[in-house]
């Protein structure tokens, strides 16, 4: 507990990533701006634009703060993941389909919601 108190206490804000799953359970020390304001949980629709590409900002976020130390050692960093802009209605209704990383749903669907894969599939977001 010490060490992870020492981690937030020496870093400004933008380098603070809390992961919850209620707004409440932030303490009020770290959130009395409400900056951390997206909550993922089980029923979030990660298949929306603005869900998937929060969630895709989070996940870069943590990427970030991993290849720091992986550049310090001279190792191999990796690969952050891309946001994607989603059609709009009249897109849509077009035709037009967005590609979006597989990978996130495959384990969005082994750890968090099972079928969220099969979702994405039968919409055309990612193919098997």
């Amino acid at each position: 507990m010490f060490e992870g108190g020492a981690a937030w206490a020496t870093r400004t804000k933008k380098d603070i990533f809390v992961s919850f799953d209620k707004y409440e359970n932030v303490p009020d020390y770290l959130n009395n701006d409400n900056e951390f304001q997206h909550c993922l949980r089980e029923d979030t629709d990660i298949l929306s634009g603005d869900e998937y590409n929060k969630l895709v900002q989070s996940l870069n976020f943590l990427i970030d703060h991993i290849n720091e130390g992986r550049k310090i050692q001279g190792r191999e960093e990796v690969n952050r993941f891309e946001e994607v802009d989603f059609p709009d209605k009249v897109q849509q209704e077009e035709g037009i389909v967005v590609s979006l990383d597989e990978s996130i749903f495959r384990y969005w669907d082994a750890y968090v919601k099972k079928g969220v894969l099969k979702q994405a599939q039968s919409k055309g977001y990612v193919t098997k």
